[in-house]
């Protein structure tokens, strides 16, 4: 799978096995970011080849 992945305003295409594989290569564990697309949350089985993806890192505190 090869996705365009966009954090902090920086895209890159990267390619791995699966979303959680290119995430870990990113840095971020699929459950630290919220995954974009076209706009819309979706879950990383909604994610095809060449899609385009916006990472949110999650915030959370106590």
């Amino acid at each position: 799978m090869k996705v365009q992945i966009t954090v902090d305003g920086k895209t890159n295409w990267i390619e791995g096995q699966s979303i959680e594989h290119i995430l870990e290569q990113c840095g971020y564990p699929i459950e630290s970011v919220i995954l974009l697309k076209e706009g819309s949350v979706v879950v990383e089985d909604d994610i095809s080849d060449h899609d385009a993806v916006e990472l949110l890192p999650v915030a959370s505190g106590g």
